[in-house]
């Protein structure tokens, strides 16, 4: 994933009104005219959302990870007692897994 500072709207703003990051963690623009103040609030509010998701990303990530890790043992289970019908869905919940749905959807 791309860092927050290399979406093209938001680089933009940081380079056209001189603006660093702080200590706080909050962007600073040195002059206050109105465009530097319009774009350090933007910066800054936009970077607080950007924080906000990426924490869900994480945790939905974490939740991925897991179902991922889980299969090979499901998979082992049910070579060892066969149900064709299970070994289907098995191959269905790990295309969905590595994002190809679009057979699961059109049910």
């Amino acid at each position: 994933m791309r860092s927050f500072e290399e979406i093209p709207d938001i680089a933009d703003r940081i380079k056209r009104s001189k603006m660093e990051l702080q200590e706080s963690g909050f962007y600073w623009a040195p002059e206050w005219d109105s465009q530097s103040c319009c774009d350090q609030d933007y910066v800054n509010n936009f970077k607080k959302g950007w924080e906000s998701r990426q924490t869900e990303v994480d945790e939905l990530q974490k939740r991925l990870d897991a179902a991922i890790y889980l299969l090979p043992s499901i998979k082992a289970e049910n070579d060892l007692w066969g149900c064709d019908q299970v070994e289907h869905q098995i191959e269905l919940l790990e295309q969905a897994l590595k994002g190809g749905s679009d057979e699961i959807q059109n049910r």
